[in-house]
């Protein structure tokens, strides 16, 4: 009798039937296919290879989740491939393959650091105002973030606990004092009820910043902050009126607000 793509004359008697070729399962290969009066060959995949199907012709390499932007989501095995992930924002990996990103802080160097606004680790926004991103060319980065909608709304008692705020992960490198230079705006129909906000340092609100602008006009402000260790801490800008637009920040050791667009921002990297 004639056998079929899937079986074989196991002993070359044709009056006998055909027996099922061997499945070269997950994890295996068909070397050989087999014939009429052949078995199918199987041979286990080499290490850091895979197959998936059953009889697949060949193995193939496992995936590489290459850092710095990617992690591995789930780690591979001669029966499936390595599943990668793409890290956030502002978060990396140091090695190929890692398990997890890391998120990367901001860190002071030589007593400064600059950030964009719209660069936070956490934007909290509350059931009647969030944070938007805006794209407006000649400002630093060409945006900034935004409160609203501009209703005339205000944050002044518990403003941590109710406003609407943007946290940042900074390094600082040693305890002291420090200054927050803000670069804030009225925002564009503001009738003088959108020009101010707070910062924060874990937690711990500042007194508020005052900006001496009409709306397009942007301004610089800044207070003092007692950074009590060494190491990260969460900067906050927190709004107190919406309608409040913040361009940029920096943290410095200098008491000497920036000029126009303020110094160019610092890249986000591995805290030490």
């Amino acid at each position: 009798m004639s056998c079929g793509q899937e079986d074989w004359d196991d002993d070359g008697d044709a009056r006998t039937p055909c027996v099922p070729k061997d499945v070269c399962l997950p994890g295996s290969y068909a070397s050989n296919d087999g014939a009429a009066d052949v078995n199918r060959s199987c041979v286990a995949c080499e290490p850091g290879y895979f197959t998936a199907t059953n009889n697949a012709t060949r193995c193939q390499p496992w995936s590489e989740c290459l850092a710095p932007t990617n992690f591995e989501v789930s780690p591979p095995s001669a029966e499936q491939n390595r599943v990668c992930g793409a890290c956030g924002g502002l978060e990396a990996t140091r090695l190929d393959n890692a398990a997890t990103c890391t998120t990367l802080v901001y860190r002071v160097v030589q007593g400064s650091v600059a950030i964009e606004a719209e660069r936070a680790h956490n934007v909290v926004d509350t059931e009647s105002d969030a944070w938007t991103e805006l794209t407006i060319a000649g400002l630093s980065g060409n945006a900034c973030m935004e409160v609203g909608p501009d209703d005339k709304s205000d944050w002044t008692l518990a403003p941590f606990e109710t406003a609407p705020r943007l946290d940042y992960l900074v390094e600082f490198e040693t305890a002291g004092t420090y200054y927050v230079h803000i670069r804030g705006d009225a925002g564009a129909d503001s009738e003088g009820y959108s020009d101010s906000c707070y910062a924060a340092l874990d937690g711990a609100v500042t007194n508020w910043y005052r900006f001496d602008v009409n709306g397009g006009t942007w301004g610089w402000a800044t207070q003092s902050v007692v950074v009590p260790t060494a190491g990260v801490h969460v900067v906050s800008i927190l709004a107190r009126e919406d309608g409040f637009r913040v361009d940029k920040f920096v943290v410095s050791t200098g008491a000497t607000a920036p000029s126009g667009n303020g110094p160019a921002a610092g890249t986000p990297t591995f805290a030490r």
